[in-house]
């Protein structure tokens, strides 16, 4: 399974890292591999904050630019792809990790939230590289 990362998106995810004010709050977990959790399984809960970065982020940052019109369509099809190959999205919604995510999401200020995740979308795309791309694993 392979994905074509964003370089239109580049321009979009800059903007919103010097936006960003509080280093100290990270939204994405760092989830790492163990006896109980496995490459596909991180890869799928990371699978699933994509999903509700399209539903959640993305529909509300003000930008009406070609470039973020092309991240969202091309994070849509990343989603669709990870699905395909074996991420039931769905299942990992009540997740601890991804529940996580959207609580520390939704704790922060209006503008500033959108700026934070914005500022970590790189960090979920090393995240999706490192569990979704570089494993050979099977359906969970």
């Amino acid at each position: 399974m392979t994905f074509l990362w964003i370089v239109d998106g580049l321009f979009l995810r800059v903007q919103a890292q010097r936006e960003q004010d509080d280093p100290s709050v990270r939204l994405l977990p760092n989830i790492k591999p163990n006896q109980e959790t496995r490459d596909l399984e991180i890869c799928c809960i990371h699978a699933n904050i994509l999903d509700f970065y399209l539903n959640n982020v993305l529909p509300h940052h003000s930008s009406n630019n070609a470039h973020a019109h092309r991240l969202q369509t091309d994070l849509s099809r990343i989603s669709r792809d990870l699905e395909t190959h074996g991420c039931s999205i769905n299942r990992y919604r009540d997740h601890q990790h991804a529940e996580e995510f959207s609580r520390r999401f939704f704790a922060l200020d209006g503008r500033h939230r959108l700026n934070k995740a914005l500022g970590e979308i790189d960090i979920l795309f090393s995240y999706l590289q490192d569990y979704c791309i570089q494993t050979n694993v099977t359906v969970a």
